[in-house]
């Protein structure tokens, strides 16, 4: 049988290609499967995440055999279970703490959304529907396939320059306690500490809040309010050098953190009246986040929280009828993050190969 000299896809939509209708007698369809599972296995090397041979069909005019379908299942059953599945994040609470849980793509669970079973008759001509669904179907599982969870804990290991500040005063004004804070920050300044371990292992420590007591006392010698400032920022460097792909395929760098009110773990929770979640002057939400960092070359390093911020509009908790003490905290931490098999930092690194000069078919 004579093997066709066809141009090859740059793309999905390359060559006049129309997924929603692909035509079977067309070896440009399969090309780019093939093309499309390629690249996919060759960013999983770059990471050493596969190691085996790349797959090989000979594009002849009537490209569809049963052993072609096989091979394109079993290289997708191959790297599935390495790529990123944005739909499985979630959050486990378990009282006093949280934990965020993110999985990889299952190989039963993208067949079950798209067929890649059905395999026409032995014999059958090559304008069976099957091979139609099943085209269809390759394509739809290697569009989900495109980001990858960075499991190296070691991998960007370069370094954290964490500036804290941590203060607590007294008085009979909130307003007053707030003056102490603010000169004991001008008069001190933030601690400065630098770090080169691992960035997964340094980042999660990370706490930005604002506590406020208001205390019931019948004697007044003791101060009404107390504040309390536990202000943390990071800048981040991280090593880009070996972020170098061999196969020339790039990508953006995605971080992955869930952000909780603070208070939920300390002792002291049972008299907090109201915790208000406060990015800081971050950019962030309460819940899961992911902050892109771009595409990575060089060294890059991304800052992180504002040491200098005070939570000023922090508000004041009633006085309690008995003595004891009513508790605001406002501000924010990171909750630890987990995968299955154990848990891992507060958070973690996400390749994103779905961008310009990443993945060529790609949604």
């Amino acid at each position: 049988m004579q093997t066709m000299n066809n141009p090859t896809p740059q793309s999905w939509d390359d060559l006049g290609m129309n997924w929603d209708d692909p035509d079977i007698t067309n070896p440009v369809y399969l090309h780019a499967v093939l093309l499309a599972l390629i690249e996919r296995m060759a960013a999983l090397r770059d990471l050493g995440l596969f190691n085996s041979a790349y797959p090989h069909i000979e594009l002849y005019y009537r490209p569809f055999s049963i052993n072609t379908l096989d091979v394109i299942r079993n290289g997708i059953f191959q790297i599935a279970h390495r790529f990123h599945n944005p739909d499985s994040v979630y959050i486990q609470d378990n009282g006093n703490s949280q934990y965020l849980y993110y999985e990889n793509y299952t190989y039963r669970g993208l067949v079950d959304e798209f067929p890649l079973y059905d395999s026409p008759p032995v014999g059958s001509m090559p304008n069976h529907e099957n091979f139609k669904t099943f085209l269809m179907a390759a394509k739809a599982i290697l569009d989900k396939l495109t980001t990858v969870i960075q499991t190296d804990r070691d991998y960007y290991a370069k370094k954290v320059i964490i500036k804290y500040f941590s203060s607590s005063a007294g008085d009979y004004s909130k307003a007053g306690a707030f003056q102490k804070i603010k000169d004991h920050l001008n008069e001190q300044g933030p601690y400065v500490s630098e770090y080169s371990d691992t960035i997964l292992d340094i980042l999660p420590n990370f706490y930005n809040y604002t506590r406020l007591n208001r205390s019931y006392f019948p004697y007044d010698s003791f101060y009404d309010f107390g504040v309390e400032v536990n202000n943390r920022a990071w800048d981040v460097v991280l090593d880009g050098g070996k972020n170098v792909p061999k196969s020339g395929i790039v990508f953006d760098l995605l971080f992955l953190f869930n952000a909780v009110r603070a208070g939920i773990r300390y002792s002291w929770n049972s008299n907090i009246y109201q915790s208000i979640f406060n990015a800081g002057g971050n950019d962030i939400t309460e819940g899961v986040n992911i902050i892109n960092l771009g595409s990575i070359k060089d060294d890059i390093h991304f800052v992180f929280g504002d040491v200098m911020e005070l939570n000023e509009d922090i508000p004041i908790p009633p006085q309690p009828d008995e003595d004891r003490m009513n508790i605001v905290i406002q501000g924010f931490t990171l909750a630890s993050t987990g995968v299955p098999g154990g848990l891992v930092a507060g958070c973690g690194f996400l390749h994103d190969y779905a961008v310009e000069g990443g993945f060529q078919f790609r949604p």
